[in-house]
């Protein structure tokens, strides 16, 4: 349909008489924007670097704007806040227009036709636009919404669309015409005499009769067409009889233009400011030619603009649309100089800043973006010179204008000092070839092993002389070495072994390789774990049968193994896995020796699996394999050794429950096998059936696997645990609850051991954990229901699971009395036990009133028993996270002591003394709320007050446990 816009060509004039003017009086008629490369105000997404989308927008230049993206700025970030904030209209301010951000040369307006210009230094207005049309579009419809329309003029226009029309409900007759034609209806029959004719349209409006051998004229020649019928250029006019025997077109509707559409005028009709009048176009349309002149006014200007009037003067508009002569002194910034730019016209080395008045003679380049430090214009997302690349060695610089590269990175498969992972510096006199440091010597650990060693329900520790100390579950006999004796130790107790230099300790059983390299066995006997061919429990030492000359020895599950001086390995126990390697899953009575191993440097037995290090830092793995734990890519069992697929020279081998770890060359752990509970350490908990890139940490001098947890020890003497932490056994806080079996608590990744460092030994066991410090002092963590810990804690109390390392007592060297305040030992040999020494509790000597403001019960040590408990469902919440006081009564008279604040979660009780001394009283300040400790005390009467927290409940986010508080302390009356 076609579409008139009405009053176009008089703003045309006008728009373009203003851009004349503008032209003359600045000497350059061409417009700054038309070669831009975007509409100003248009917004673009742009990408940064690290993929992240933003949006760009574009300036008054016609050039966008550069990305911002959130990185460390560049010199041209740095740079925004000291440009040139003043506007087009030469104000500081920011322009606006309509609440909306605008210059002066914008488009405006409803339907964007509109011209913005200052209307002072600080504001603008809108200038000649249009409004929106009766649909709500901007082109000028050809008639209204609601006017007649149709052939027959009885139709209505309707809006279709915001800028169109169209034609609703006209309905012209069967002929085409207008008049109503009543019942008759076009080709019915008629009756002509006693024949039947035809009724034929003879005119647009009325029909005819016509008989046999009469055309619809009523002649008898053959009419050319038929009445009525669709004719015309229009092709909306009809056939009409001009006589008997022709018709003629009758086609009303060509416009007085020569066109088919409706005009929106008749040509001669006024239009336009100036007495104008519509007529024909050439195309078969009206346009208004209206007599505006050049300076927006009516009367023909007598002189050209710009046109020479005088010495120095020229014709410039008025501002009654006429022509006046002036001096030619005048610019656009007000002054009677030339300028050597014209205001809004784009500035700056990017072309992206816009110059503006600062004076009436003189422009000034405002709002420039400078250079970036490449010597481009695009904002660089970091600074030259900062570092980049995989290990953050590189350097960025220049690659272009606009362009930073990393240069010098490291690369991890030639690089030194990054030899495969970022950090790995090869030893000296080697170098790094594919990521590994060729001819590094690296000497493995000996054979003589660990010094403390982490059971399944006990531990046990080589001290010097080689003397063994165990502790924990004794029921068969895997502590004490002295027959009958099934009673669990909550500390450590001496064996009667001498000369021992290595000890392994699982499966419920204990073995020990003595100086001579005889091999000793004592616990649980079943399937012949022991080794001298009875399968009961005994606690006596038993010989290993046939073995005299063992460099190495491991305790697993059900079976054990030790390496022999020649390189030999020989095996005993369980072996219906095949982890006894003898290439068949056959019992056998004693010893059996592994097939095809002849030069073995260390064994590791584990629950149904067993794996070996060879001289030639080779590893092979044979037993049970339904978790991938032999690391062949397969689950299928093999009773003889392969070699691991994809591993490479190793330090380091250990066999865990169904799961595997080596530790290679340059240091690095990997692992594979089950994964259940994260205890592959690689951040998922998907089974492992290849080494592939399995690796968990970096720099590990010494590793142990427990039954679904892992350990390790870094360089730098720092512990990490890793795998369920269901019972505190990973050291790091975590915890599910007492006695509990793997699950809930799940650490996919490595996290270090708390309330320990300098760690030279460390040793997993199935629900726990040990280590010893440098300095030679033991260390245990994780569940402790059997004492299995060795922390002392009295056996006629249920031992607290201790989810952060707590030192062993009794066994030398203790640094700190700290976690071993109440066993009447002066452990750490500065001649002060429990509570009299400070490492326990605080001395607040006679104060009264709020003693401490400051406290926290989220404590990892000063665990010990009371008999004052809270009892809730028959279960006993004691013996948590505990802060200590000392304190003495300044007169003889009755006292209240107070727990107020956060850390209710808990009860508030007192010894008489020390910590080993008679308990006064006590209050449960979780379910009693503003319980009060009353006690009636003697002058100078000493007492140990105690702020403690049930056992599951002590860490922040875990019941409540946790807190601040403050101990108010009262005289309530006199004695």
């Amino acid at each position: 349909m076609a579409k008139i816009i009405v009053s176009l060509p008089a703003r045309i004039v006008y728009f373009f008489s203003i851009l004349m003017v503008l032209g003359v009086l600045s000497g350059c008629a061409d417009d700054p924007v038309q070669d831009a490369r975007c509409v100003p105000g248009q917004s673009s997404s742009c990408a940064c670097p690290g993929g992240e989308l933003n949006v760009q927008v574009c300036q008054e230049s016609g050039r966008f704007a550069p990305c911002q993206c959130p990185s460390e700025l560049s010199d041209t970030g740095e740079q925004d806040a000291n440009l040139d904030g003043r506007n087009g209209c030469g104000g500081v301010g920011a322009l606006t227009l309509e609440g909306a951000a605008g210059a002066p040369g914008d488009k405006c307006g409803p339907c964007d036709d509109g011209l913005v210009v200052c209307a002072g230094p600080q504001t603008l207005r809108c200038t000649r636009a249009s409004e929106l049309n009766s649909c709500g579009g901007c082109e000028v419809l050809e008639a209204a919404p609601g006017d007649n329309c149709g052939s027959c003029g009885n139709g209505a226009f309707v809006c279709e669309g915001a800028n169109a029309l169209s034609c609703a409900n006209d309905k012209p007759n069967a002929c085409g015409g207008c008049t109503d034609l009543g019942e008759d209806e076009r080709l019915f029959t008629c009756q002509v005499g006693s024949a039947t004719g035809v009724l034929h349209c003879q005119t647009r409006n009325n029909l005819v009769c016509v008989g046999p051998g009469t055309n619809a004229c009523g002649g008898a020649v053959q009419l050319t067409a038929l009445p009525g019928v669709a004719c015309g250029a229009c092709g909306e006019g009809s056939y009409r009889c001009a006589g008997a025997d022709e018709v003629v077109c009758d086609d009303q509707l060509v416009n007085a233009c020569g066109g088919c559409a409706p005009l929106l005028a008749a040509p001669g009709q006024p239009c336009g400011d100036c007495a104008g009048s519509f007529q024909c176009d050439g195309t078969e349309r009206v346009v208004c030619q209206d007599g505006t002149n050049a300076c927006g006014g009516c009367s023909p200007l007598e002189h050209a603009l710009g046109t020479s009037c005088g010495a120095g003067q020229h014709f410039v508009c008025n501002s009654q649309g006429g022509s006046v002569c002036k001096p030619r002194t005048d610019n656009l910034c007000g002054g009677t100089g030339i300028l050597a730019n014209l205001p809004n016209s784009a500035c700056g080395p990017c072309g992206d800043g816009k110059y503006v008045c600062i004076a009436p003679n003189q422009t000034e380049c405002a709002n420039a973006t400078q250079l970036n430090e490449c010597g481009g214009c695009n904002r660089l997302n970091h600074k030259s010179g900062t570092a980049c690349g995989v290990c953050a060695t590189g350097r960025r610089v220049c690659a272009d204008a606009n362009t930073l590269a990393c240069n010098g990175d490291a690369n991890v498969q030639t690089d030194d000092t990054n030899c495969g992972v970022c950090g790995l510096v090869c030893a000296q006199d080697t170098r790094c070839e594919a990521g590994l440091c060729v001819g590094e010597v690296v000497t493995p650990p000996t054979p003589a092993g660990q010094t403390i060693v982490a059971g399944s329900q006990h531990s046990c520790a080589l001290r010097a002389g080689g003397r063994v100390w165990c502790w924990g579950n004794n029921f068969h006999g895997q502590v004490n070495a002295a027959a009958g004796n099934s009673v669990n130790f909550h500390a450590p107790y001496e064996t009667a072994l001498l000369d021992v230099v290595q000890i392994s300790a699982r499966g419920n059983h204990t073995c020990a390789r003595k100086q001579g390299g005889e091999v000793v066995c004592w616990g649980h006997g079943g399937h012949n774990r022991l080794g001298h061919g009875v399968n009961t429990a005994n606690p006596n030492l038993v010989a290993v049968a046939g073995i005299s000359d063992a460099i190495d020895v491991s305790a697993g599950d059900e079976h054990s193994c030790a390496v022999l001086a020649g390189g030999q390995i020989k095996c005993w126990g369980n072996n219906a896995g095949g982890q006894l390697g003898t290439g068949t899953t056959a019992v056998v009575a004693a010893t059996a020796t592994v097939v095809g191993i002849i030069n073995a440097r260390t064994v590791s037995a584990g629950a149904n699996h067993t794996c070996a290090m060879l001289a030639d830092k080779t590893a092979r793995c044979w037993g049970q394999n339904a978790q991938g734990q032999l690391g062949n890519g397969t689950v299928a069992p093999n009773p003889e050794p392969a070699q691991i697929s994809q591993l490479g020279l190793i330090l380091q081998i250990e066999a865990g429950d169904q799961f595997s770890c080596a530790l290679r060359e340059h240091r690095q752990l990997v692992c594979w096998g089950n994964n259940s509970q994260g205890q592959l350490g690689n951040g998922s908990t998907s089974r492992i059936l290849l080494v592939g890139s399995a690796g968990t940490m970096l720099k590990v001098l010494r590793f142990d696997l427990g039954r679904a947890h892992s350990c390790a020890v870094q360089d730098d003497g720092a512990a990490f645990c890793w795998g369920s932490g269901a019972n505190g056994q990973l050291g790091d806080g975590s915890y599910q609850g007492w006695n509990s079996t793997d699950g809930g608590v799940i650490r996919t990744t490595p996290t270090q051991v708390q309330n320990i460092s300098s760690v030279s030994e460390i040793s997993a066991g199935a629900y726990h954990s040990c280590a010893k410090r440098s300095s030679g002092q033991l260390f245990c963590w994780g569940q402790n229901f059997d004492g299995r810990l060795g922390d002392n804690q009295r056996q006629s109390e249920s031992p607290v699971d201790r989810r952060y390392a707590v030192a062993i007592p009794t066994l030398s060297p203790v640094t700190s009395e700290a976690g071993l305040c109440s066993d009447g030992i002066d452990n750490d040999a500065d001649s002060k036990t429990d509570c009299d020494d400070g490492d326990c509790a605080t001395d607040l000597g006679m104060a009264l009133g709020q003693n401490v403001g400051d406290g926290n019960t989220c404590l990892y040590g000063n665990y010990f028993a009371s008999q004052c408990h809270s009892n809730i469902g028959g279960t006993q919440y004691n013996n948590g996270a505990e802060k200590l006081f000392t304190w003495r009564a300044p007169s003889a008279g009755t006292y209240s002591f107070d727990l107020k604040g956060s850390a209710r979660y808990g009860m508030l009780y007192a010894f008489n003394g020390g910590c080993t001394g008679v308990e006064l009283a006590c209050v449960d300040t979780t379910y009693n709320s503003n319980q009060v400790l009353s006690l009636p005390l003697t002058s100078g009467q000493r007492i140990t007050i105690v702020v403690d927290t049930p056992p599951y409940y002590d860490v922040a986010g875990s019941g409540g446990g946790c807190g601040l508080f403050q101990l108010n302390i009262e005289k309530t009356a006199q004695e």
